[in-house]
């Protein structure tokens, strides 16, 4: 039996591994026995624990991101990118896979570079609409761009390489059901659940205004919380001091359960969010982190503005907002949840990662 190894490479954060995962659970799927998954990782926390729970072999390289505004800072990234290049093609030639797959972020330079250097295919899939820097650079070397919005293509000047299939997510999403998702948070199924997160690292504007309207979140009748904060202690201590029903994590590991809980979402508006999100059919109040490349969330939350399947709050807003106002009459209001429900579930995509291995596994001559 012929061994299938396939090498993934993320930007170390929960938006760019969480595609990654998909995608390798859909070619485990596929490939069986036969198929062999392995990660180049940055060695943060959040991914060695993410990847090490799925059992994934990891090989560590050593690469940052450039710091935006900071010319010092980056003085040390030649180098350091030299050293991530000649790191990962020694790990691509001791681990001899068949080829490399990049989602995004500053580790997949590197990874997908030293793949072509090492004359082995090279895939890049870029969740988000305004195309990263490393998707950029990379399109070149790249032999197939998968994409989720239209306009990332004019972006990258190689639309020949690119196919459209929106954002891989895992397959539990708008699976479970909602009372079972409910006991798992400990919830109660009769209460009308709020989802707030700000992605894997929380979100400190959101964190402060939730923070700053707990006593006003607490008047609204049958209403329950779940709330990821992300690193942020002082909230999870505030909030099991007020009369709020509900739980605080510091991260959400079944995002699946957490939706399937969830009456109203409320967010930020990066790529892979909003695939989850339209893929679990929920109604969101989106707040785009407003220092995002090209402001490329407030483009993203517009989309689902327009569908009719969101609203959206600036993150210069949120002081000035009532936010527990905005809430209570959404929840409150059951034909405009469900309008909203139906009009996200119209934009939900989730074949995305069945596409991406399907044209992966023709271009190798494995189908």
């Amino acid at each position: 039996m012929t061994r299938r190894r396939i090498m993934f490479a993320g930007g170390g954060t929960g938006g760019h591994l969480f595609p990654a995962f998909a995608l390798a659970e859909e070619f485990v799927k596929r490939l069986g026995e036969q198929c062999e998954i392995r990660f180049f990782v940055t060695g943060r926390d959040l991914e060695m624990r993410l990847i090490g729970e799925r059992g994934y072999p990891a090989h560590r390289i050593h690469i940052r991101g450039i710091r935006r505004g900071s010319v010092m800072g980056n003085l040390l990234f030649p180098i350091m990118l030299c050293c991530g290049i000649m790191e990962s093609i020694y790990h691509i030639l001791r681990v001899d896979p068949d080829f490399v797959v990049g989602t995004g972020g500053y580790l997949s330079f590197p990874a997908v570079l030293a793949a072509r250097i090492t004359n082995r295919p090279a895939f890049i899939q870029e969740q988000n609409s305004y195309a990263g820097i490393a998707t950029r650079k990379l399109a070149r070397f790249a032999d197939r761009i998968f994409i989720a919005y239209e306009d990332t293509a004019r972006q990258l000047q190689f639309v020949e390489k690119c196919i459209l299939t929106g954002n891989p997510i895992r397959a539990h999403f708008g699976q479970v059901e909602r009372e079972a998702a409910c006991r798992q948070f400990g919830l109660d199924p009769d209460k009308r659940t709020l989802l707030i997160f700000g992605g894997s690292q929380g979100a400190a504007s959101i964190n402060r205004k939730i923070l700053k309207s707990l006593e006003n979140l607490a008047a609204i009748e049958r209403l329950q919380l779940i709330w990821q904060v992300g690193g942020d202690i002082d909230c999870i201590e505030k909030f099991n001091k007020s009369s709020l029903r509900g739980v605080t994590l510091k991260f959400i590991d079944d995002m699946p359960a957490a939706y399937a809980a969830a009456d109203l979402v409320i967010c930020r508006a990066g790529a892979l969010t909003l695939s989850e999100l339209t893929a679990s059919a929920k109604p969101a109040i989106l707040i785009p982190y407003p220092y995002a490349t090209e402001d490329h969330q407030t483009k993203n939350a517009q989309t689902l503005v327009d569908a009719g399947a969101a609203t959206m709050i600036r993150d210069a807003q949120l002081p000035e907002i009532d936010l527990p106002q905005v809430i209570e009459k959404l929840l409150t209001d059951e034909n405009k949840l469900l309008s909203m429900s139906m009009a996200s579930g119209a934009l939900g995509r989730r074949d995305a990662a069945e596409n991406i291995v399907q044209r992966i596994l023709e271009f190798m001559g494995w189908q």
